[in-house]
Formats: structure tokens, C-alpha cells, sequence
């Protein structure tokens, strides 16, 4: 018996070793912009451990109770086998890096999901982002695919796949990750740090109200308002009078604020259905990473 285990144990060693000595490391990403990269690294092993996922079970179960609405997301769930949602082969995504990384110190990251971004387009840094990411020393991180038509879960899995992929090509500081989004986006940047509060610093919603708790299917006010949804993240909501969903935004606002959540709306004058102004922006992010 003991022969047995000492084989055993030689040839997994033998398997890890040769697999390591044969695999080659990821090529450092250098300044500048990077766009249509492959995301080939996965946040979870395959969809079946994404599924499982306590927080993204929760989700699971939510959408297949007959009863649940809004009918969106209880269409979505409808649309065809959730494994092909998270296992799918084409990630691309876009990464633009500051001309002030070199690779010796870890860099945030600003990781956004905009509503309509096909593989068959491309992906722009908002005018006026890359001095702030410079002065921030944030990398903008975006994927493709993951447009507003797409089930709410394969765009969130396909957000934290390009993340879990750049983790692997550039210096990252851990605790200096903030997810955004626009429009239909930035609901879904909320509904990410929803399900993984661990993860973030904050989240950004650019012209998108967000319901507390209605954006966030299978939870209710006592998930929002406990543990690290309301103690570590911070949420943050931004707009305009020009914004046609600005009013909505208002008034979904003071539901944020009479829970007493880390929450603020910035309203900015002029503002339309689009990404924030880069001064907004970086004020953003600078209440977000205030310890306050």
C-alpha cells in the first residue's frame, strides 16, 4: 500500500512539473491601446461552477420561479440552456493602459460594460479617459459581446473573464477595481458588484437608474443593505437633464439614500444618454476610493 502511494504521488508530481516546464507564460501587455485581444482565461472553471456559485444560484433560482418578473429576465432565462450562456469561445475585449505603467507597481482597473458592443465593431476610451486613467493609474479594461440583448448573466461572466484575463497580463492592484457601465451596462455593472461586492471598490452606473433592490433579481433589502454591499463598495449613479432617463434616476436615488446606503448621484448639467464627462469621471473615482 505504501509502494501504491508513493507511485501515485511521483506521478502527479511528474504530471505538475512537466505541465509547468511545458506552459508557456502569458506575454506582459506594454502601454497603450489594445483592442479585439483574446479573452482566454476563465473567472470560473467552466459555466457549471459559475452556476453554482452561491450568489449566481441565488439568480438561477429566481429566474426559473413561473411567477417571477419583470419578463425580461424570466424570457432570458427561457431562451436556452444557461451553460452555453458561460461557455461560449469568441471573448474579445479592449484594453487600454496608461503610458505611465512600465510594470513595476500594480494599477487599478476600470472595468466597463457598455449596451452595444459586437465583436464586429470596436470599442473606444471615452474621450478624455486616459489622462484621468493616467492620473488614477487605472487600466480601462471592456469586452465585446456583451451587448443588452445578451442574457444578464453571460454579460456579467463574459465582464469578469476579460478581467480575470488581464490579471494575467499586467500588474494589478486587487483592491483598486471599480466596474461601470452605460445605459443597460450599468445595470449591469451594479448587478456584478451585487454578486460579488468582494471584488470591487465600487460600482458606476452612466445614465442608467438602477431599483434597489429591483435591478438585482433573487435579492431583497437585507442583502443590499448588509455585509460587504453596504460596509466595503460604494455605488454611484450618474447623470443629466438631457437624459431621458434622468427623472427616473432622481427619484430611484432617494430610494438609495433613505436606506442609507454608500450611494451618491452625480448630476450633471447638459448630460445626455452617454458615458460621463471626464471631469465627472474622475470625480467618480475619487469619491469611490475615498476611505470616507
Amino acid at each position: 500500500m505504501k509502494n501504491l502511494i508513493i507511485c501515485c504521488l511521483a506521478l502527479f508530481c511528474g504530471t505538475v512539473w512537466s505541465s509547468a516546464q511545458t506552459s508557456t507564460p502569458p506575454e506582459p501587455l506594454k502601454s497603450g491601446l489594445h483592442d479585439k485581444l483574446p479573452v482566454n482565461v476563465k473567472f470560473a472553471k467552466n459555466a457549471r461552477t459559475f452556476l453554482r456559485m452561491p450568489p449566481v444560484k441565488k439568480v438561477m433560482e429566481t429566474y426559473r420561479d413561473p411567477g417571477f418578473g419583470p419578463n425580461r429576465w424570466a424570457s432570458e432565462f427561457n431562451k436556452g440552456d444557461p451553460e452555453k450562456w458561460i461557455d461560449y469561445a469568441d471573448g474579445l475585449m479592449v484594453v487600454y493602459i496608461p503610458d505611465n505603467y512600465d510594470g513595476s507597481e500594480a494599477f487599478g482597473v476600470y472595468l466597463h460594460i457598455f449596451p452595444t458592443s459586437s465583436s464586429k465593431g470596436t470599442i473606444s476610451v471615452p474621450s478624455g479617459y486616459q489622462e484621468v486613467l493616467r492620473e488614477k493609474k487605472m487600466i480601462f479594461v471592456s469586452p465585446y459581446s456583451v451587448e443588452n440583448e445578451k442574457p444578464d448573466l453571460e454579460r456579467i461572466a463574459r465582464a469578469l473573464d476579460a478581467l480575470a484575463t488581464v490579471k494575467t497580463r499586467v500588474k494589478v492592484d486587487e483592491k483598486r477595481i471599480i466596474v461601470g457601465g452605460t445605459s443597460g451596462g450599468g445595470h449591469m455593472a451594479f448587478f456584478t458588484q451585487m454578486l460579488f461586492p468582494e471584488m470591487f471598490k465600487g460600482a458606476v452606473s452612466h445614465a442608467a437608474q438602477s431599483y434597489l433592490p429591483g435591478h438585482f433579481p433573487g435579492y431583497d433589502l437585507n442583502d443590499c443593505k448588509k455585509g460587504p454591499r453596504r460596509s466595503k463598495v460604494k455605488w454611484a449613479v450618474v447623470s443629466g437633464n438631457k437624459d431621458y432617463n434622468y427623472k427616473e434616476i432622481q427619484d430611484t436615488s432617494k430610494v438609495w439614500k433613505s436606506n442609507n446606503m454608500p450611494y451618491r448621484f452625480f448630476d450633471v448639467p447638459g448630460m445626455g444618454h452617454t458615458v460621463a464627462p471626464a471631469k465627472e469621471f474622475k470625480e467618480i473615482l475619487t469619491w469611490i476610493e475615498d476611505r470616507r
